[in-house]
């Protein structure tokens, strides 16, 4: 009749290793309690010596993997080699091999490409790429220590045996894996050592098993270069963010976070967006091929090449080293990304220098005279919303002197126009009297006509003399000749 197994023998797996005591020997085998567990048990020729004498007794303690887990009789066990007593021969190394048991063995000399081990009777060789899971400088101060083995490769009867170290170790290590696994939970907050550092993040071990923190995940503030912030061997605190197991894979996915643990910093009031007459002082932060990047008060931006102030050609990397400040305006803020120029700093200052001194000037007008000087008053260093240079009042009293000349062309030009306009108009004029004139002929230019007389007679000239006296010089007559201007 089969024997029934109870519950806690089927968590038992093929592989497992597990550790118990000897509380029965039959005849062809020995029974091992597993603690808790019904009693599994061993092929009791795996623990006679050469003489057939058990090398074993009831209440002795060993080590076994389960080669059969659902065995009728009981889970059956392959005692790990080289316990104490045993006598290690070819065949047992054979036995280590087909089941992939462990066997204990002890390095006892140093040589050319690994390290020569003793199991038992057996000589092995164990190279120095399988000695551990990590590189070992130095072979010789392990030469006397004793370690398990895997059995690689027996050849020439037992001659030239291969044995490694590492594969034991990676198999410890992940059977501690499998355990850890077992006891994390996802929002767990434990401490890691950092193993390996990637482009995408560090791979932190957390006893048996390893979890990867994105670069993501590292702080709260910009992570350019993981090997910036940590370091291998590093301890670090994490949380653990999430466990994945895909199916048919042996090897969970742990995503951890060392910024979870980081306070959040206390939120800013949002800031507006900068005007493009505003001058921002920007911190250089990244160089990129086209241009520089800045942080502002604003926010962070980009300077284009052909909007900073150097040479063309010349290494932005030395012109504007990592850290320096510059003064920089806003052109473009659109889709959310700033675009800053440092050329034109020097413009916008002065069209702002311009503006405030105008601002002053129309209030002084209106307030108190209208007087310059009241202008220029309000424009002193303790009145501007910021202390001028001796560079921005010569500015202003240009672009002033531009205004006031601007304004005389002006004037000038327009009195010009008027003159022109004026004169047109008289030459106009005269034009229109000269075609109204009559066109009749002028009297000087007719033929003289017969005279016409309009008085009385005329008198004989004996009678004129007597009529002046006698004696006297005769007289002219007055004669008056009339002529009928036609």
């Amino acid at each position: 009749m089969e024997q029934s197994r109870p519950a806690s023998v089927r968590r038992l797996t093929k592989g497992e290793r597990v550790r118990g005591r000897i509380v029965h020997i039959g005849a062809d085998s020995v029974f091992v309690d597993l603690g808790g567990r019904s009693d599994a048990r061993v092929a009791k020729i795996e623990l006679q010596r050469p003489d057939g004498t058990l090398s074993v007794k009831i209440g002795d303690e060993l080590e076994a993997t389960v080669v059969d887990p659902h065995s009728n009789d009981g889970p059956l066990l392959v005692v790990t080699m080289g316990h104490s007593g045993s006598g290690i021969d070819v065949r047992e190394l054979q036995l280590a091999l087909d089941t992939r048991t462990p066997i204990e063995g002890r390095f006892s000399k140093a040589q050319k490409g690994g390290l020569e081990v003793t199991i038992g009777a057996v000589r092995a060789f164990c190279p120095a790429s399988q000695v551990s899971n990590s590189f070992v400088a130095e072979l010789e101060p392990l030469v006397g220590q004793t370690a398990r083995f895997m059995v690689l490769e027996i050849k020439e009867e037992g001659r030239s045996v291969i044995v490694s170290r590492r594969q034991v170790i990676e198999l410890e290590k992940a059977e501690a894996g499998r355990a850890r696994l077992c006891e994390l939970k996802e929002g767990a907050i434990l401490s890691g050592t950092v193993t390996s550092i990637q482009k995408f993040g560090a791979f932190v071990d957390l006893g048996g098993i390893e979890g990867l923190v994105h670069i993501s995940e590292i702080s709260r503030g910009r992570v350019e270069r993981v090997g910036d912030v940590l370091t291998a061997g590093e301890q670090v605190e994490v949380k653990v963010l999430k466990i994945e197991a895909p199916e048919g894979k042996s090897a969970a996915r742990i995503t951890l976070s060392m910024k979870a643990l980081q306070a959040a910093p206390a939120a800013a009031a949002p800031v507006p967006a900068p005007s493009k007459d505003t001058v921002l002082d920007g911190t250089v932060v990244k160089h990129l091929p086209h241009g520089i990047v800045v942080e502002t008060k604003q926010g962070e931006g980009l300077v284009p090449a052909r909007e900073l102030d150097v040479q063309e050609g010349r290494d932005l990397r030395r012109a504007y080293p990592i850290g320096e400040v510059l003064q920089v305006v806003l052109l473009d803020a659109s889709r959310g990304k700033l675009r800053f120029s440092a050329t034109k700093v020097s413009e916008v200052q002065a069209r702002n220098d311009f503006r405030d001194y105008k601002t002053a000037q129309e209030g002084a007008a209106s307030g108190s005279g209208g007087a310059l000087a009241a202008a220029l008053g309000k424009l002193s260093l303790g009145n501007l919303p910021a202390t001028p240079s001796r560079e921005a009042l010569e500015r202003i009293a240009k672009e002033e002197q531009k205004a006031r000349e601007a304004r005389e062309r002006e004037l000038a030009e327009q009195r010009a126009r008027e003159e022109a306009r004026a004169a047109q108009a008289a030459r106009t004029e005269e034009a229109r009297l000269t075609q109204a004139r009559p066109t009749a002929p002028v009297a000087t230019t007719a033929p003289a006509a017969a005279p016409v007389a309009t008085t009385a007679p005329a008198q004989p000239a004996d009678a004129e003399g007597e009529a002046d006296g006698e004696g006297d010089e005769p007289k002219r007559r007055r004669v008056v000749h009339t002529y009928d201007v036609k």
